[in-house]
């Protein structure tokens, strides 16, 4: 160590004064070292910053008693040098602190060291150090892809994602224009977002979604473009980030194939048929090329699912759907619209009518290779109906009138083709008419219930009545079903139609029992295939809670024609009705070629003998041996038997003779009004007043008007 530490000298004592003034006073730490790096001198600001007394401090080496760690400032202080530099310095109680050091010569053996405390400065310079390495981790390891670029769009910096996504190395992207990486429907509205952003509307931030150029697979991101601005609101630079959305585009490209193709044959649906054919219908008007509408049903198709089931069917279906394809242009749109049901619509046809007439016995010829099943073989065939387009046609006129024409086909002997004409407009106009009046009447509150007569053989009283819907007119006159219950069926109005006419029903026959005390009386209601879905068994359910009609006295009718071409879900609810306690009952028994199959799979409680049997029993012996079956085959499986069709007294003795159940027809009444119908009621017998029903006497009655109850089957 050194002599006893001194200040050095100032040039007069005159100025030594304010020196040293100044030294104590200056707001930097002020240290005045020797030649060897040791301390002489330190303000009050260095004693605080460092933590270290002047008189500990005093004559000991600077680097070790201030905790300089920096070599460099030391022997700046031993060569006598002037320097600058940063320093970290260590206290003596461990912390740490940053300081700008300055060395200055004061004399040959003393210098003055400044430190300006720059710790703040320091830490923040740290933070924003560590933020631009968080930033640029997050920038390259982040997984959306992103990019700097220039205002002009070159790329500048691209993370690793970005090229992944756009499938090019780094190299290949930096440094080339954004707007060549995409496609070219693409570019138009990247180059258009670039100028939005970089220009001088307010907008400074978009988001566009483009289909990316060069990729081994369809990829598409959304891009979310943004300006950074600078010192008075000047753009910089312009930051991308790119989402890939290709498995969500995927999605709605599935979605939207699902929502307007067929799911079974890829084809298109209605939905999608009916778009197409309406934007032809437009191009049609400006451009006056010719349209054609082909509707094909395949013939006896319901034998592939009922003989193979319905896997087979639906292989049937797509090879018939690919077979129609390839009979037709590219740019004509072949549509499954449900079931077995095919259209084909024609655009631009050169020969009008003629050329679509072609088309369908190419369609026919194409259907007329067999096709292989898992037991021989099955070679499909089609009714076709063809519509062209007029002037004054619609999308679901011209399906309606192709739809016509296709089943006037199928009524000439199937596997043909037919034209829509005159002819069939009219009937279409007198359908569409139809379907009008029963809208009306369904609005206007103008359904009638008629019911007809039903008569117990056994006793001659009134056991029930079948209830048969009528529509009034504007002027108070029935119309009769043949008018539109056709109509009803195909439109789907006998749906509401027939719940109307079950409502009702369930009412009127609660009534009756009521009124004359009869607990045995029914009513019988007509069902249809179009009524047997999910909410019809709740809609009957309902009907009865309401009327407060008991679920025995509830028949309901179907035809056997139904049963057959029932889903299995129409089946299912059947099944449900009848555990549930109401009676069902077949209708126009022996007409069909499955009447016995139909008793035998599905619950029956009653058949009814058809009328073209009963009214003819008694001239022609084949249809007795019929009727007689009948009776005999339901009174050996527990059957009731209703005889329909009865109007004369001969009919009715045939029928007691042979031991039938029960019996209606024109003989007891003919579909009346209720208010006719409980006056008839109110006689107990319907029988006309000269034919009379009496018990077995052994003999022959006298009368020629009784008819004596002797029933083959009881004796």
């Amino acid at each position: 160590m050194k002599g006893s530490p001194r200040m050095p000298q100032t040039p007069s004592a005159a100025s030594a004064s304010p020196w040293r003034a100044l030294f104590a006073q200056s707001p930097t730490a002020m240290v005045v070292v020797d030649r060897a790096g040791c301390i002489v001198e330190m303000n009050a600001v260095a004693e605080t910053l460092t933590g270290v007394p002047l008189a500990d401090a005093t004559g000991q080496e600077m680097g070790l008693t201030l905790g300089i760690i920096d070599p460099t400032v030391i022997e700046a202080c031993r060569v006598g040098t002037a320097f600058n530099t940063r320093a970290e310095l260590h206290t003596p109680t461990g912390g740490t602190w940053w300081a700008q050091a300055h060395v200055t010569p004061l004399s040959d053996d003393a210098l003055l060291v400044t430190l300006a405390d720059e710790t703040a400065h320091r830490f923040t310079e740290l933070q924003l150090r560590e933020a631009q390495q968080r930033l640029g981790a997050a920038f390259l390891h982040a997984p959306i892809g992103m990019a700097l670029c220039s205002q002009s769009g070159t790329v500048l910096e691209p993370n690793p994602r970005l090229t992944e996504m756009f499938g090019r190395a780094a190299h290949e992207i930096l440094g080339a224009p954004i707007f060549d990486l995409v496609d070219d429907r693409s570019r138009t509205m990247l180059v258009s977002a670039f100028a939005e952003v970089t220009g001088t509307s307010s907008v400074t931030r978009t988001t566009i979604e483009v289909r990316l150029e060069g990729t081994e697979f369809e990829r598409w991101a959304e891009l979310s473009i943004a300006a950074v601005t600078h010192d008075h609101d000047a753009v910089g630079y312009v930051i991308m980030q790119a989402q890939d959305v290709s498995e969500r585009r995927r999605a709605e490209r599935a979605l939207r194939l699902a929502t307007l193709t067929d799911s079974l044959t890829g084809l298109a649906n209605r939905s999608l048929l009916r778009d197409r054919l309406q934007q032809a219908l437009h191009r049609r008007l400006r451009h006056e090329h010719d349209i054609a509408v082909i509707f094909l049903d395949l013939d006896r198709f319901k034998l592939v699912n009922d003989t193979h089931g319905h896997d087979v069917g639906d292989k049937v279906l797509q090879e018939v759907g690919r077979r129609l394809r390839e009979v037709v242009r590219p740019e004509d749109t072949v549509a499954r619209i449900g079931g077995d049901e095919f259209v084909v619509l024609l655009e631009d046809l050169r020969h009008g009518i003629d050329e679509a007439m072609l088309v369908a016995e190419r369609m026919h010829e194409a259907l007329r290779e067999p096709i292989a099943l898992p037991s021989g073989s099955f070679t499909p065939s089609a009714s076709i109906g063809i519509a062209e387009a007029t002037p004054t046609s619609s999308a679901d006129r011209l399906l309606r009138e192709a739809d016509t024409a296709m089943y006037r086909a199928k009524d000439t002997g199937r596997a043909r083709s037919a034209l829509f004409d005159d002819s069939l407009r009219q009937q279409a106009m007198a359908r569409l008419g139809a379907e009008r009046l029963v809208r009306k009447a369904l609005e206007d509150d103008r359904v009638v219930v008629c019911y007809q007569p039903v008569v117990d053989l056994a006793t001659g009283d009134l056991a029930g009545a079948e209830a048969l819907v009528r529509l009034r007119d504007t002027e108070g006159g029935l119309l009769s079903p043949a008018m539109f219950l056709n109509v009803a069926e195909e439109t789907g109005l006998i749906v509401p139609l027939g719940e109307v006419v079950l409502r009702r029903a369930t009412l009127d026959a609660a009534a009756w029992r009521r009124e004359v005390g009869n607990e045995d009386m029914h009513v019988a209601v007509n069902v249809s295939l179009r009524q047997l879905d999910a909410a019809f068994v709740e809609v009957v359910k309902s009907a009865l809670i309401d009327s407060g009609l008991p679920r025995e006295a509830l028949i309901l009718e179907v035809t056997e024609s139904i049963l057959l071409d029932a889903a299995p879900s129409a089946i299912t609810i059947l099944n449900e009705l009848h555990n549930f306690g109401i009676r069902l009952s077949l209708d126009d028994f022996g007409t069909g070629y499955s009447s016995l199959t139909a008793l035998r799979q599905f619950p029956i409680d009653i058949v009814k003998a058809d009328r073209s049997f009963v009214s003819n029993a008694t001239a022609d012996d084949e249809d007795r041996a019929i009727v007689e079956t009948v009776v005999a085959l339901g009174d050996r499986l527990g059957l009731q038997v209703v005889a329909e069709g009865v109007e004369t007294r001969e009919d009715l003795q045939m029928l007691v003779d042979i031991g039938a159940h029960l019996a209606q027809g024109y003989l007891f009444g003919r579909p009346m009004e209720n208010v006719d119908f409980r006056s008839l009621m109110r006689l107990r017998s319907p029988l006309p007043a000269n034919v009379r029903l009496i018990g077995s006497s052994g003999q022959e009655p006298e009368d020629s008007n009784v008819i004596q109850l002797d029933r083959v089957a009881g004796q």
